[in-house]
Formats: C-alpha cells, sequence, structure tokens
C-alpha cells in the first residue's frame, strides 16, 4: 500500500529488490547444488 501511494519509492526500491532477489536465488542454487551431490 505504501509504495502504491509513492512512485518514487517503488522506483528506488526496485533495483535494490532484484539485487537481493538474485542473491536469494543464486544461495538456493548453492543450496540445492549441494544436496544433490
Amino acid at each position: 500500500m505504501f509504495l502504491s501511494l509513492n512512485p518514487d519509492a517503488t522506483s528506488l526500491l526496485q533495483p535494490a529488490s532484484n539485487c537481493l532477489l538474485a542473491r536469494f536465488h543464486h544461495f538456493l542454487d548453492l543450496i540445492i547444488h549441494k544436496l544433490d551431490h
């Protein structure tokens, strides 16, 4: 709700959240890779 009221804040937070998601998926891939072997 807060982000929908602040489009400027959304545009600022979007790249950071994308970076966090990329790191999180990379972390998950590492865990899955270790579990497979």
